[in-house]
């Protein structure tokens, strides 16, 4: 799938290569094996998604879409502010899957949004198992619906990452967030796929306890 590197690129965190096997990012609180999928048990990881509590956002890391840190003059500019400031503070700590990386090189990319993906810690590339390519291929099959093949290739890339290495991951893709729900078999329990205001009300609602 991907190893793990940080956003400024001269810092490679990860001990190897090897997809999965991420033990120093583990033990520095980086990387959590909560976020370890596989594709066996599917209706069972229904089941306990549809009723488990979501993670403890600041135990875990956060994965991010870049659609998500868009700023459009409105009240969400404020969400966008607050997020990137408890990454700072240390609260959480977000993730840029490769390809969401790759796509903000875009010059049409707003700056404020290039900015802070490029300062995030990023995965890089690494070969896929044949267990990591099933599950990249499901999860295809599951956002295209009547779409073009090949349409949404690159979000189900994101999702595969976000499984890998997050509890989370922050979304404004309204095709990802209208299909998680059905997506649930294809993602570990421990994946919650979310909007933004609804990750910030998850993450007070820890800090209220």
């Amino acid at each position: 799938m991907a190893a793990a590197s940080h956003g400024r690129g001269t810092n490679n965190l990860a001990p190897g290569s090897s997809a999965g096997d991420l033990p120093a990012l583990q033990n520095r609180g980086d990387l959590s094996p909560c976020a370890r999928t596989d594709v066996s048990g599917a209706k069972e990881r229904d089941v306990r998604q549809s009723t488990h509590r979501p993670l403890d956002p600041r135990k875990c890391p956060v994965g991010i879409d870049a659609n998500a840190l868009n700023k459009d003059g409105s009240k969400h500019d404020e969400l966008v502010e607050r997020l990137l400031d408890l990454d700072r503070a240390g609260t959480i700590r977000l993730i840029a899957p490769h390809g969401v990386r790759r796509e903000i090189q875009d010059p049409r990319t707003p700056k404020h949004v290039s900015e802070a993906v490029l300062s995030k810690i990023f995965t890089i590339p690494t070969p896929l198992s044949s267990q990591e390519q099933d599950a990249r291929r499901a999860l295809e099959t599951g956002l295209q619906g009547n779409a073009r093949h090949g349409k949404h290739a690159a979000d189900a890339q994101h999702l595969a990452e976000a499984a890998k290495y997050c509890g989370y991951f922050i979304t404004h893709d309204e095709r990802i967030l209208k299909r998680s729900h059905g997506l649930r078999p294809m993602l570990p329990p421990s994946l919650t796929v979310v909007a933004l205001a609804d990750f910030l009300a998850i993450l007070d609602d820890y800090l209220r306890t």
